[in-house]
Protein backbone atom coordinates (compact mmCIF):
# COMPACT_ATOMS: atom_id res chain seq x y z
CA UNK A 1 0.00 0.00 0.00
CA UNK A 2 2.98 2.33 0.01
CA UNK A 3 3.68 1.49 -2.74
CA UNK A 4 0.70 2.98 -3.67
CA UNK A 5 1.00 5.88 -2.38
CA UNK A 6 -0.54 4.78 1.13
CA UNK A 7 1.24 6.00 4.08
CA UNK A 8 0.05 3.66 6.31
CA UNK A 9 0.73 4.25 10.16
CA UNK A 10 1.73 1.23 12.59
CA UNK A 11 -1.30 0.75 14.08
CA UNK A 12 -2.77 0.11 10.40
CA UNK A 13 0.08 -1.80 9.61
CA UNK A 14 -0.41 -4.33 12.18
CA UNK A 15 -4.25 -4.04 12.15
CA UNK A 16 -3.74 -5.69 8.84
CA UNK A 17 -0.55 -8.15 9.78
CA UNK A 18 -3.47 -9.67 12.31
CA UNK A 19 -6.27 -10.77 10.18
CA UNK A 20 -4.46 -13.78 8.71
CA UNK A 21 -2.70 -15.16 11.99
CA UNK A 22 -5.00 -17.85 12.45
CA UNK A 23 -5.16 -18.96 8.95
CA UNK A 24 -1.27 -18.78 8.85
CA UNK A 25 -0.68 -20.85 11.64
CA UNK A 26 -2.99 -23.30 10.46
CA UNK A 27 -1.07 -24.37 7.58
CA UNK A 28 1.65 -25.57 10.16
CA UNK A 29 -0.97 -27.71 12.47
CA UNK A 30 2.48 -30.57 12.05
CA UNK A 31 4.44 -28.25 14.10
CA UNK A 32 4.47 -28.50 17.46
CA UNK A 33 3.35 -26.09 19.46
CA UNK A 34 1.35 -24.30 16.46
CA UNK A 35 -1.51 -23.16 18.55
CA UNK A 36 0.58 -21.44 21.07
CA UNK A 37 2.27 -19.44 18.80
CA UNK A 38 -0.58 -18.40 17.33
CA UNK A 39 -2.13 -17.24 20.79
CA UNK A 40 1.47 -15.80 21.23
CA UNK A 41 1.12 -13.85 18.40
CA UNK A 42 -2.25 -12.36 18.92
CA UNK A 43 -1.30 -11.05 22.15
CA UNK A 44 1.67 -9.04 21.07
CA UNK A 45 -0.28 -7.26 18.47
CA UNK A 46 -2.98 -6.76 20.69
CA UNK A 47 -0.94 -5.21 22.69
CA UNK A 48 1.06 -2.95 20.56
CA UNK A 49 -2.50 -2.19 19.42
CA UNK A 50 -3.82 -1.11 23.36
CA UNK A 51 -0.46 1.28 23.11
CA UNK A 52 -1.45 2.76 19.89
CA UNK A 53 -4.64 3.67 20.58
CA UNK A 54 -6.23 1.00 18.17
CA UNK A 55 -8.27 -0.58 21.20
CA UNK A 56 -11.80 -2.28 19.53
CA UNK A 57 -8.99 -3.92 17.49
CA UNK A 58 -6.68 -5.15 20.04
CA UNK A 59 -10.25 -6.71 21.75
CA UNK A 60 -10.77 -9.25 18.25
CA UNK A 61 -7.30 -10.38 19.33
CA UNK A 62 -6.81 -10.52 23.36
CA UNK A 63 -10.22 -12.04 24.48
CA UNK A 64 -10.20 -14.79 22.60
CA UNK A 65 -6.42 -15.82 23.34
CA UNK A 66 -7.45 -15.22 26.89
CA UNK A 67 -10.48 -17.62 26.89
CA UNK A 68 -8.07 -20.12 24.93
CA UNK A 69 -5.15 -20.13 27.30
CA UNK A 70 -7.45 -20.24 30.28
CA UNK A 71 -8.95 -23.08 28.58
CA UNK A 72 -5.71 -24.98 27.81
CA UNK A 73 -3.54 -23.99 30.61
CA UNK A 74 -5.80 -22.86 33.59
CA UNK A 75 -6.32 -19.66 35.32
CA UNK A 76 -3.44 -19.40 37.27
CA UNK A 77 -0.73 -20.17 34.40
CA UNK A 78 1.81 -17.40 34.03
CA UNK A 79 0.88 -16.94 29.94
CA UNK A 80 -3.11 -16.86 31.26
CA UNK A 81 -1.90 -14.44 34.25
CA UNK A 82 -0.16 -12.38 31.60
CA UNK A 83 -2.82 -12.47 29.37
CA UNK A 84 -5.40 -11.36 31.70
CA UNK A 85 -3.42 -8.32 32.29
CA UNK A 86 -3.09 -7.44 28.68
CA UNK A 87 -6.96 -7.21 28.59
CA UNK A 88 -6.78 -5.26 32.18
CA UNK A 89 -4.97 -2.64 30.06
CA UNK A 90 -7.34 -2.92 27.10
CA UNK A 91 -9.98 -1.99 29.67
CA UNK A 92 -7.96 0.99 31.08
CA UNK A 93 -7.22 2.22 27.61
CA UNK A 94 -11.16 2.33 26.53
CA UNK A 95 -12.12 3.89 30.09
CA UNK A 96 -13.69 0.55 31.60
CA UNK A 97 -11.87 1.55 34.96
CA UNK A 98 -14.37 -0.59 37.17
CA UNK A 99 -13.11 -3.78 35.07
CA UNK A 100 -9.51 -2.64 34.61
CA UNK A 101 -9.09 -2.42 38.76
CA UNK A 102 -10.84 -5.52 39.12
CA UNK A 103 -8.99 -7.53 36.35
CA UNK A 104 -5.30 -6.18 37.36
CA UNK A 105 -6.07 -6.43 41.20
CA UNK A 106 -6.64 -10.43 40.41
CA UNK A 107 -3.31 -10.37 38.48
CA UNK A 108 -1.50 -8.23 41.44
CA UNK A 109 -2.39 -10.81 43.84
CA UNK A 110 -0.93 -13.38 41.79
CA UNK A 111 2.27 -11.59 40.74
CA UNK A 112 3.03 -10.84 44.67
CA UNK A 113 2.92 -14.14 45.08
CA UNK A 114 5.47 -15.42 42.04
CA UNK A 115 8.92 -14.27 41.41
CA UNK A 116 10.32 -13.25 38.56
CA UNK A 117 10.76 -11.07 35.22
CA UNK A 118 7.22 -11.22 33.78
CA UNK A 119 5.38 -11.16 37.25
CA UNK A 120 7.50 -7.53 38.28
CA UNK A 121 5.99 -6.36 34.81
CA UNK A 122 2.87 -7.44 35.70
CA UNK A 123 3.50 -5.53 38.61
CA UNK A 124 4.63 -2.46 37.21
CA UNK A 125 1.72 -2.84 34.50
CA UNK A 126 -0.89 -2.27 37.73
CA UNK A 127 1.37 0.92 39.19
CA UNK A 128 0.27 2.55 36.09
CA UNK A 129 -3.47 1.45 36.54
CA UNK A 130 -3.22 2.55 40.46
CA UNK A 131 -1.74 6.00 39.24
CA UNK A 132 -4.27 6.76 37.00
CA UNK A 133 -7.24 6.09 39.52
CA UNK A 134 -5.32 8.40 41.65
CA UNK A 135 -4.66 5.69 44.10
CA UNK A 136 -1.56 7.33 44.72
CA UNK A 137 -1.04 5.33 48.57
CA UNK A 138 -1.35 1.84 46.90
CA UNK A 139 0.51 2.90 44.11
CA UNK A 140 3.56 3.51 46.18
CA UNK A 141 4.28 0.45 48.29
CA UNK A 142 3.96 -1.32 45.01
CA UNK A 143 6.05 0.57 43.01
CA UNK A 144 8.92 -0.18 45.78
CA UNK A 145 8.06 -3.83 45.19
CA UNK A 146 9.01 -3.89 41.59
CA UNK A 147 12.05 -1.76 42.61
CA UNK A 148 13.09 -4.70 45.49
CA UNK A 149 12.63 -7.11 42.82
CA UNK A 150 14.59 -5.76 39.55
CA UNK A 151 17.50 -5.29 42.14
CA UNK A 152 16.69 -9.30 42.89
CA UNK A 153 16.55 -10.46 39.29
CA UNK A 154 18.58 -9.67 36.22
CA UNK A 155 17.88 -10.16 32.72
CA UNK A 156 18.94 -9.20 29.48
CA UNK A 157 16.01 -8.87 27.48
CA UNK A 158 12.42 -9.31 29.04
CA UNK A 159 9.80 -11.54 27.13
CA UNK A 160 8.11 -8.44 25.75
CA UNK A 161 11.56 -7.13 24.47
CA UNK A 162 12.52 -4.46 26.75
CA UNK A 163 15.82 -4.47 28.69
CA UNK A 164 16.25 -4.80 32.59
CA UNK A 165 17.18 -0.85 32.13
CA UNK A 166 14.31 0.31 30.27
CA UNK A 167 11.97 -1.26 32.85
CA UNK A 168 13.83 -0.37 36.21
CA UNK A 169 14.17 3.45 34.35
CA UNK A 170 10.34 3.21 33.84
CA UNK A 171 9.78 1.96 37.36
CA UNK A 172 11.73 4.91 38.78
CA UNK A 173 10.37 8.06 36.94
CA UNK A 174 6.80 6.21 38.22
CA UNK A 175 8.16 6.22 41.72
CA UNK A 176 9.20 9.72 40.91
CA UNK A 177 5.70 10.92 39.67
CA UNK A 178 4.10 9.03 42.86
CA UNK A 179 6.68 10.55 45.32
CA UNK A 180 6.13 14.28 43.74
CA UNK A 181 2.10 13.85 44.02
CA UNK A 182 2.22 12.36 47.79
CA UNK A 183 4.27 14.51 49.24
CA UNK A 184 1.66 16.93 49.90
CA UNK A 185 0.12 14.26 52.23
CA UNK A 186 2.82 14.77 54.50
CA UNK A 187 2.27 16.38 57.79
CA UNK A 188 6.31 17.42 58.76
CA UNK A 189 7.97 19.37 56.67
CA UNK A 190 11.48 17.84 57.21
CA UNK A 191 9.32 14.75 55.52
CA UNK A 192 8.09 16.52 53.12
CA UNK A 193 11.54 17.95 52.08
CA UNK A 194 12.78 14.67 52.16
CA UNK A 195 10.17 13.07 49.87
CA UNK A 196 10.57 15.92 46.74
CA UNK A 197 14.30 15.69 46.76
CA UNK A 198 14.00 11.79 46.43
CA UNK A 199 11.27 11.98 43.87
CA UNK A 200 13.65 14.80 42.24
CA UNK A 201 16.69 12.78 42.31
CA UNK A 202 14.74 9.64 40.96
CA UNK A 203 13.70 11.54 37.79
CA UNK A 204 17.82 13.06 37.53
CA UNK A 205 18.74 9.80 37.52
CA UNK A 206 16.46 8.66 34.55
CA UNK A 207 16.92 11.50 32.44
CA UNK A 208 20.99 11.13 32.83
CA UNK A 209 20.82 7.11 32.37
CA UNK A 210 18.44 7.25 29.73
CA UNK A 211 19.95 9.84 27.64
CA UNK A 212 23.17 8.39 27.73
CA UNK A 213 22.41 4.54 27.23
CA UNK A 214 23.52 3.11 23.76
CA UNK A 215 19.68 1.56 23.93
CA UNK A 216 17.33 4.04 24.61
CA UNK A 217 18.91 7.95 24.02
CA UNK A 218 16.97 11.67 25.54
CA UNK A 219 14.11 10.62 22.86
CA UNK A 220 12.97 7.52 24.40
CA UNK A 221 9.53 7.50 25.97
CA UNK A 222 10.79 6.62 29.42
CA UNK A 223 13.97 9.59 29.56
CA UNK A 224 11.48 11.99 27.93
CA UNK A 225 8.49 11.29 30.15
CA UNK A 226 10.94 11.59 33.00
CA UNK A 227 11.84 15.34 31.20
CA UNK A 228 8.42 16.44 30.81
CA UNK A 229 7.57 15.85 34.64
CA UNK A 230 10.96 17.83 35.58
CA UNK A 231 9.94 20.79 33.24
CA UNK A 232 6.47 20.47 35.03
CA UNK A 233 7.35 20.37 38.65
CA UNK A 234 9.75 23.39 37.87
CA UNK A 235 7.35 25.32 36.13
CA UNK A 236 4.79 24.67 39.37
CA UNK A 237 7.40 25.22 41.60
CA UNK A 238 8.54 28.69 40.45
CA UNK A 239 12.10 27.35 39.66
CA UNK A 240 11.18 26.94 35.75
CA UNK A 241 9.14 28.45 32.86
CA UNK A 242 5.98 27.48 31.27
CA UNK A 243 7.59 27.66 27.87
CA UNK A 244 10.11 25.02 28.91
CA UNK A 245 6.90 23.01 30.02
CA UNK A 246 5.51 23.58 26.79
CA UNK A 247 8.50 22.42 25.13
CA UNK A 248 8.46 19.23 26.56
CA UNK A 249 5.04 18.72 26.32
CA UNK A 250 5.77 19.14 21.98
CA UNK A 251 7.98 16.59 22.00
CA UNK A 252 6.31 14.27 24.39
CA UNK A 253 3.42 14.32 21.63
CA UNK A 254 5.75 13.68 19.09
CA UNK A 255 6.82 10.53 20.31
CA UNK A 256 3.95 9.45 22.00
CA UNK A 257 0.73 10.96 19.73
CA UNK A 258 -1.78 13.44 20.73
CA UNK A 259 -4.14 10.43 22.04
CA UNK A 260 -1.88 9.00 23.92
CA UNK A 261 -3.03 8.95 27.85
CA UNK A 262 0.17 10.12 29.00
CA UNK A 263 0.17 13.61 26.48
CA UNK A 264 -3.49 13.87 27.65
CA UNK A 265 -2.66 13.52 31.29
CA UNK A 266 -0.06 16.66 30.76
CA UNK A 267 -2.40 18.77 29.36
CA UNK A 268 -4.67 18.06 32.32
CA UNK A 269 -1.33 19.13 33.94
CA UNK A 270 -0.86 21.84 32.48
CA UNK A 271 -4.56 23.22 32.60
CA UNK A 272 -4.80 22.59 36.81
CA UNK A 273 -1.43 24.64 36.84
CA UNK A 274 -2.78 27.28 35.08
CA UNK A 275 -5.72 27.17 36.51
CA UNK A 276 -4.00 27.65 40.47
CA UNK A 277 -2.10 30.61 38.69
CA UNK A 278 -5.31 32.28 37.85
CA UNK A 279 -4.25 32.18 34.03
CA UNK A 280 -8.04 31.12 33.96
CA UNK A 281 -9.08 31.99 30.69
CA UNK A 282 -5.69 29.65 29.15
CA UNK A 283 -6.81 27.22 31.73
CA UNK A 284 -10.12 26.75 29.98
CA UNK A 285 -9.03 26.83 26.25
CA UNK A 286 -6.57 23.88 27.11
CA UNK A 287 -9.14 21.85 28.88
CA UNK A 288 -11.67 22.22 26.48
CA UNK A 289 -9.50 21.24 23.50
CA UNK A 290 -8.43 18.15 26.32
CA UNK A 291 -11.98 17.30 26.46
CA UNK A 292 -12.48 17.62 22.42
CA UNK A 293 -9.99 14.90 22.29
CA UNK A 294 -11.38 12.90 24.94
CA UNK A 295 -14.87 12.55 23.84
CA UNK A 296 -15.24 9.70 21.90
CA UNK A 297 -12.44 7.73 22.96
CA UNK A 298 -12.23 7.23 27.08
CA UNK A 299 -15.48 6.98 28.79
CA UNK A 300 -16.64 10.01 30.95
CA UNK A 301 -16.26 7.35 34.15
CA UNK A 302 -12.12 7.57 33.60
CA UNK A 303 -10.83 9.80 36.13
CA UNK A 304 -9.02 12.23 33.94
CA UNK A 305 -12.73 13.00 32.05
CA UNK A 306 -13.97 13.59 35.86
CA UNK A 307 -10.72 15.54 36.51
CA UNK A 308 -11.09 17.90 33.64
CA UNK A 309 -14.28 18.32 33.95
CA UNK A 310 -14.20 19.46 37.29
CA UNK A 311 -12.15 22.70 36.38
Amino acid sequence: RYAQGRDMKAGDILEAAGTDIDAWYAGFEDVQGSPELAEDMHVLIGNYLVELGHAEVAEQHLIPALALREERLGRDHLKTMSTLMAVAQLRHAQGEMRQSDALSAEVEAWALENEGTIPTEMLLHRVEILQDLTRWKEALPLAEEVLARLDRVQFDVANNGFTHEEIELRAKGMLAKILLVTWQFEQDPESREQIIERGNDLLEEVIERGAASPGMGPLHPVTLDSRTMKAMWMWARGTGTQAAFDDAIEETTRVHGEKSMFTMELLRIKGSILYTKQQFEQSTQVLRTLIETMEGMISQEHPLFQEVQMY
